[in-house]
């Protein structure tokens, strides 16, 4: 080789080098954040490649607790987190997740023996699912956030005689421990995670419920009204849930406390059995039917909220209702009134006085939720409070009371008409409701592949004044894409007019269960 050939050869040498170091350089040289749960807990590099934004796999799957396949011959890398296995292959665009395939815009890309995965991967739903977390980057302050998703929530809780309730429905089989102080009990959830929200309870041993997460554990804090110690907690597990119970041991336990320890003591397919085998309630029992008013949100001039392929939510809860109305109608245990049978517009209160004046045994109201995040998706069941529970059911509420405008403002008699009877349904039926609520919510969650965001409390306009239990079920999001497809379709709405039903029918069981108990039948 002439020595021409060998400066020719180490230019180009020279070049290839310095083309790979530029190629594979950080983001303006600095260590971005890492976030989960709001809390930082590591930095790393994020690479460039081509303008756009790489991550290397190793530090991906440090990030969300996952382990790495490699697979040479057939060039791919399996990211591997609690029995999932998502797939990315190498100078390709393909992705696999639990036999799913999806197309990113940029390929996956490896270099300097290590694999580099595109930012966008990190942010699909697709991805979500198999980490169960939510993923946002912010470049100006230079942060990837994870927010992972709760493996814990609180399924219902309610209040008997001197005793409260609070169930937790878990994803996996948690191992707990709890403390207490003088005025709250504290149950600690090693890697669980919870969404960080409080719940009010208005009347019993507990006052309120709040939820948080700290250093990767979930913490469920109940404050109670009375010292603890003259309050005694038992908790016990019932296959991936857990039942938490406390009693006030200064207060004598009244003849009917038992029956709802015994009711829920039973195994699942006994109480399946119970529900289809009793009347649905002490007026079936009496001989004389439950009256239901259906309410489906909105209509004429109010077309509640709009999809993006402009589907609206007053057509969809007309047609739900009536769905509702014709199980009832056929279980032969129900009467049944719907609020409106047609595109009409009826001003909230009315819907409520129609209830109050036909002496309703329970008022449903049904609509479709809206959100400005329109990846937001999934079930929700409300009931009566002041105070809402978390700041999305404020917003929720918000959304459906923004009717109001269109029906004028109301006099000083009506005004003073909605203040008693508020005060009224906060006191009388804020228990009845939730209960209601939390059978409704548990059909959802096993049944329904929609996700189950659970039982919520709100302000609502629609529900003030209600002289019987009352709730608001909010079937799915119609801003949402994907879920305003599916509240357009009859199978959809089938579903939900079911979850309703069977949710009504076990409410209705517990009720009979319980009086029958008392009166010795």
């Amino acid at each position: 080789m002439t020595n021409n050939s060998r400066i020719r050869l180490l230019l180009s040498v020279f070049s290839l080098c310095v083309f790979l170091y530029s190629s594979l350089t950080a983001l303006e040289n600095k260590y971005i954040q890492i976030t989960s749960d709001g809390q930082p807990v590591k930095s790393t590099r994020i690479y460039r490649f081509a303008s756009s934004d790489y991550f290397s796999i190793r530090d991906i799957a440090s990030f969300y607790d996952a382990t790495l396949e490699w697979y040479p011959v057939s060039g791919k890398v399996a990211m591997v987190k609690e029995g999932k296995k998502l797939e990315v292959f190498i100078k390709s665009t393909r992705v696999h997740f639990n036999n799913n395939k999806k197309r990113l815009n940029l390929p996956v890309e490896m270099r300097n023996n290590d694999v580099f995965v595109p930012l966008e991967l990190l942010l699909t739903n697709f991805f979500s699912d198999f980490s169960q977390s939510k993923t946002s980057f912010d470049r100006e302050t230079g942060t990837l956030a994870i927010q992972r998703k709760p493996t814990i929530i609180i399924k219902k809780y309610f209040v008997k005689n001197n005793s409260t309730y609070i169930y937790f429905d878990m994803k996996d089989r948690l191992d707990y421990l709890w403390t207490k102080d003088n005025a709250s009990f504290e149950l600690y959830f090693p890697k669980g995670t919870v969404k960080e929200e409080n719940f009010s309870v208005y009347n019993g041993i507990v006052d309120e419920i709040s939820l948080s997460n700290d250093e990767g554990s979930a913490i469920a804090k109940i404050l109670v009204s009375t010292d603890t110690s003259k309050i005694e907690m038992n908790a016990s597990r019932k296959q991936n849930s857990l039942e938490v119970v406390l009693t006030s041991s200064y207060i004598k336990p009244s003849e009917t406390s038992e029956t709802v320890q015994d009711f829920d003591s039973l195994e699942e397919n006994e109480t399946a059995a119970l529900v289809s085998a009793l009347p649905p309630s002490s007026k079936k029992y009496s001989g004389s039917k439950i009256l239901i008013i259906i309410d489906p949100g909105h209509g004429g001039a109010d077309p509640g909220a709009v999809g993006p392929d402009g589907i609206c939510e007053k057509d969809v809860t007309l047609s739900i209702a009536k769905k509702l109305k014709a199980l009832l109608d056929k279980d032969g245990s129900y009467e049944t009134i719907l609020t409106r049978t047609d595109d009409v517009f009826i001003p909230l209160v009315e819907r409520t006085n129609l209830a109050n004046e036909k002496k309703a045994d329970i008022f449903v109201s049904v609509h479709c939720n809206a959100s400005l995040n329109k990846d937001a998706s999934g079930f929700e069941i409300y009931f009566l409070s002041e105070n809402a529970s978390d700041s999305e059911a404020q917003a929720t509420a918000m959304l459906e009371n923004s009717v109001v405008k269109l029906e004028g403002k109301p006099s000083e008699k009506q005004m003073k008409l909605q203040e008693l009877l508020w005060s009224m349904a906060v006191n009388e039926f804020i228990n009845e409701s939730s209960e209601l609520s939390s059978f409704i919510a548990e059909e959802v969650t096993d049944n329904e592949k929609t996700e189950n965001r659970g039982v919520k409390q709100a302000g609502f306009f629609v529900l003030r004044g209600a002289g019987m239990p009352a709730i608001l079920v909010e079937a799915a999001f119609i801003s949402n894409k994907k879920e305003e497809s599916k509240l357009n379709k009859q199978r959809f709405q089938n579903e939900i007019a079911n979850v309703i039903y069977d949710g009504i029918k076990r409410y209705e069981a517990r009720k009979c269960l319980i009086e029958q108990k008392e009166s010795g039948a």
